[in-house]
């Protein structure tokens, strides 16, 4: 079959079969992640997770018309400033306001639509777009892989309302302004990819930090594919502005707002100042017609330098760089596992979620060597990185997933032209199949928003919001339940370190020590009146590893023996010795005498050895003073 018999599906559409394909994409979508609407009765409509506090704090920006929730006095000990920027949820809240008026009981039933509606409507302007301008083969196939990704899918659902959902749309943005600034030939031209690469950056980094990778590989795309001064210069411009634009965010909070990886402010100025620098340089370089060989490593080199002398940015930059491995915190959280994480055991499901276009790259590259740098040059760069990032932590999947599905299309497209119908139709096939095998199981059988083992922690925030005031110290993955629900402070939530390493350390550790007289002291100066726990045997060393402690100081060998150390543990002494005095030959113990325990839930926990089974969660209550009798 000859190259030439698909032109007719690769060359322009009409402005109607665009429209009319996009609208296809999106009722595809829209099904994809309506169908766990039966699933949400049970439980409630937002996970209990980082969604609840997005619920929470859009519910403020709501009533609260032009402000954002930033300092939470009821986190941490005496307040604590939010890790996420404040675009998304602003925004959220403003739009729900709009839709929802000023009842709050509408608020949420309005909000959990918007990651439906938005990852809908930009899989079908990506079909549009690519059908108007390339053809009707290209924009249905990146359309449709974009509908169905199965990450796509859980990000996205109905109630999914973590902010992660909004990163390819971003993520597209910073490549196509990336591949207009490397196509910048007037002055003209620099001025409009300036500002549309400011836009993009600007845009991503108020939602979501982590984007600073994305503008890192921009940086690399310019200073790689720059053939000319004006691609540079407009680039500086872009990263120029970007840079100015955080720089006053984060003058504008004040000398006691946190320069660290979580918070925007000077580690990400730094960084785009330090890509400005780069650019810069190399078009300086350029202009002397240095070779290349010299410029990159140069603009590199200089830029780096640039960033790290940026004062109080060193250090955030370099702890940022911990998320792809090396936090032990973040090694403890399954999101954050490498996507291979069980060994070769997990490598076809690791494949599977990657999809086709993992296999359909490489052809798409060898059809781009020879071409002048574009748009799928970037793309090809951008998704290289992202998938990198995934094999190290699951955190990008959706990212690399989202990049994938557009180099697929692109690569089904080029061998469309280049090799015919049967090349395309099976390189489509590639792309879509592996997808569609596990979009059916996301489909057909969707999870319900708030997880079954989430139930106990549910009534314990109960029993607790009944019984009186009081910060909370417990699991910091259920932090939100008991702050949003329990409506009680907190001391370590799903923001983890962000409060702080050393409070986060000291929170979670408090509960290892042996000593009931240390607890007691450190949870009065903590303003903490409830401690909630949970079976130790299979949660206390998972809690000892996140503050950077050996398990093997608490369990060693297998089958799992349980060190003395951990029997020792305040946790350990109130969930199996329900606070009583032990008289062993290698354990003794006093009883509790500064904590009773208030609440018990019926549920058993479940995983662990039979014998080691206890209610899923306790609540034990520090008394008003140590002479004052337990119940």
């Amino acid at each position: 079959m000859s190259a030439s018999s698909g032109e007719g599906l690769r060359k322009p559409a009409s402005r109607r079969l665009s429209l009319s394909l996009g609208g296809l994409v999106f009722a595809l979508a829209l099904l994809a992640r309506t169908a766990n609407l039966p699933a949400m009765t049970r439980g409630g409509a937002v996970g209990p997770f980082d969604d609840l506090y997005h619920a929470y704090r859009i519910e403020y920006s709501a009533s609260h018309p032009g402000h954002v929730l930033d300092f939470d006095t009821e986190r941490g000990v005496g307040g604590s400033l939010c890790p996420w920027p404040p675009l998304y949820d602003l925004l959220a809240g403003m739009a729900t306001r709009l839709l929802a008026g000023p009842s709050p009981d509408r608020e949420l039933a309005v909000m959990v639509w918007f990651p439906v509606l938005f990852e809908s409507l930009f899989a079908a302007v990506v079909a549009a777009w690519l059908t108007r301008r390339r053809g009707v083969f290209p924009g249905l196939l990146a359309g449709a892989a974009l509908a169905i990704a199965p990450a796509g899918i859980r990000a996205s659902r109905v109630g999914a309302i973590d902010h992660h959902f909004l990163e390819p749309a971003l993520l597209v943005g910073i490549i196509a302004s990336t591949a207009r600034a490397i196509r910048a030939r007037t002055g003209q031209d620099t001025i409009f990819a300036a500002g549309l690469l400011a836009l993009a950056l600007v845009s991503s980094l108020f939602i979501q930090v982590a984007l600073l990778l994305a503008a890192a590989v921009a940086c690399f795309a310019i200073l790689l594919f720059a053939d000319r001064r004006e691609v540079p210069v407009a680039a500086a411009a872009g990263f120029g502005l970007s840079a100015g634009a955080v720089f006053a965010y984060r003058a504008l909070q004040g000398s006691s707002y946190p320069d660290d990886e979580w918070h925007l402010g000077n580690a990400h100025a730094a960084g785009l100042l330090g890509a400005t620098v780069a650019c810069l340089v190399l078009a300086l370089l350029l202009s002397r017609r240095v070779s290349r060989s010299i410029r990159l490593p140069a603009a590199i080199a200089i830029g780096a330098l640039a960033a790290f002398a940026t004062p109080h940015a060193a250090q955030g930059l370099l702890a940022g760089s911990r998320f792809f491995g090396g936090d032990p915190w973040l090694a403890t959280i399954i999101e954050f596992q490498p996507i291979f994480f069980a060994g070769w055991k997990s490598v076809p499901d690791g494949l599977l979620e990657l999809g086709g276009g993992l296999l359909l790259a490489a052809p798409l590259l060898a059809l781009h060597l020879r071409r002048t740098p574009g748009i799928a040059a970037v793309l090809l760069l951008f998704a290289a990185v992202y998938t990198g990032a995934t094999i190290s932590s699951q955190r990008f999947l959706l990212t690399a997933v989202s990049l994938l599905a557009l180099t697929g299309a692109a690569a089904s497209s080029a061998l469309l032209r280049s090799r015919g119908r049967r090349a395309a139709t099976i390189a489509a096939a590639v792309l879509l199949l592996p997808w569609l095998g596990r979009s059916v199981g996301e489909v057909l059988r969707p999870p319900p928003n708030v997880p079954a083992e989430a139930d106990p922690f549910l009534r314990a925030a109960a029993a607790i919001r009944d019984r009186g005031p009081g910060r909370v110290l417990g699991p910091w993955s259920w932090g939100h339940v008991f702050h949003i629900v329990g409506q009680r402070g907190v001391l370590v939530d799903g923001f983890g370190a962000s409060i702080g390493r050393g409070a986060f350390e000291n929170a979670l550790g408090a509960v290892l020590v042996t000593r009931e007289d240390f607890v007691a002291d450190f949870c009065r100066r903590s303003g903490v009146r409830w401690v909630v726990l949970d079976n130790p045997v299979t949660h206390l060393t998972v809690q000892a590893q996140a503050i950077g402690l050996s398990a093997a100081h608490f369990v060693r060998g297998k089958p799992a023996r349980i060190m003395p150390r951990m029997r020792f543990t305040f946790w350990w002494r109130a969930y199996f010795d329900q606070g009583r005095a032990v008289r062993e030959p290698t354990r003794i113990s006093e009883p509790f005498r500064r904590f009773r325990l208030a609440y018990s839930d019926p549920q058993l926990s479940t995983g662990g050895p039979a014998r080691y089974r206890g209610p899923a969660v306790q609540v034990w209550e520090l008394v008003d003073s140590p002479e004052q009798p337990r119940r």
